[in-house]
């Protein structure tokens, strides 16, 4: 009787996970339209046939391309930086400047700084002369992807040593921006806020006396000099983490249907005039399998 009792506790399981597996299904999937062509606002019906537990949309327009859902570079962008400085009106006079690197390893210290290429690009900017806010202007650093797809963005302070007639002026720089901007308009902005600048990624550290340093909050600032400063004055870093160049973000669809609701149709309106490569994807999935039917219809959209 043990014996049959312990074959039955084998076999049970096997039965119970048996009777709890589900078939997946691949789905069947079809969509259509009354018409190709529309008005702008017009609504645009898609009506749906077959059985996928999911349906996401790609209306064609920037953005919302089907194509480009795995896409993570793109050519052509146009690389521009931004940014806020403040400073006290009177001391050392030059003591900012903003460089960029293509080759700089990434590693915040004076041997891996030292050893990096820097180009000054300090005059493409307006600075502040006081303690008005003031906007450096679009800065185009388009040239350098030429040379390589990252690029850093470091600003040194640099003083000599002060006195109490010439104490090296103190800065904050605020509302930093790095930005692709491509040609169809579409832009990727590096750090998702201007009003926090620890979101561009940045790291100080002190090359030459480490009396005085960056201060990182939501801008990044430098005090003013201090009298009698040991001989040779200071030289401090803040770099931002590397930009890509190209970088670009995947266009996204959007989701009308899932597993818990019953369709057969989707409402569209197309706001601009222009031929629109729709795409919809039906798909069933499952922890083990995955499935889809992608259909495409082309819409002429006209005034």
């Amino acid at each position: 009787m043990r014996k049959y009792y312990s074959l039955l506790l084998l076999i049970l399981p096997m039965l119970l996970v048996g009777c709890n597996t589900v078939e997946f299904v691949e789905p069947t999937f079809d969509v259509s339209t009354e018409a190709t062509t529309f008005k702008v606002g017009q609504n645009v019906t898609f009506t749906f046939s077959g059985t996928p537990d999911n349906i996401t949309f790609y209306s064609g327009e920037l953005g919302k391309y089907y194509t480009y859902r795995q896409r993570t570079k793109a050519d052509s962008a146009t690389n521009l930086l931004s940014f806020n400085t403040l400073c006290t009106a009177t001391g050392q006079a030059n003591n900012l400047s903003v460089l960029v690197s293509t080759d700089f390893s990434g590693t915040i210290d004076s041997n891996s700084i030292k050893k990096a290429t820097w180009t000054d690009i300090t005059s493409k900017a307006k600075l502040a002369t006081n303690t008005t806010s003031t906007p450096s202007g679009n800065i185009d650093l388009s040239n350098f992807h030429s040379v390589k797809d990252t690029l850093y963005v470091a600003f040194r302070y640099k003083s000599s040593a002060s006195t109490s007639a010439s104490r090296a002026r103190s800065w904050t720089i605020s509302n930093f921006s790095m930005r692709n901007v491509f040609p169809n308009t579409f832009t990727y902005s590096h750090n998702t806020s201007t009003s926090d600048i620890r979101l561009a990624g940045i790291q100080t550290t002190s090359i030459k006396s480490d009396t005085l340093k960056w201060t990182l909050t939501g801008s990044l600032s430098f005090v003013q000099g201090l009298v009698d400063y040991a001989p040779g004055g200071d030289d401090d870093w803040a770099i931002t983490k590397p930009f890509n160049l190209s970088k670009i973000s995947p266009d996204m669809g959007v989701a009308v249907k899932n597993t818990s609701q019953l369709i057969n149709s989707y409402t569209y309106q197309f706001t601009k005039a222009g031929t629109y490569k729709v795409t919809f994807v039906g798909s069933n999935s499952s922890p083990e399998n995955y499935a889809e039917v992608v259909r495409e219809i082309t819409i002429q959209v006209v005034p």
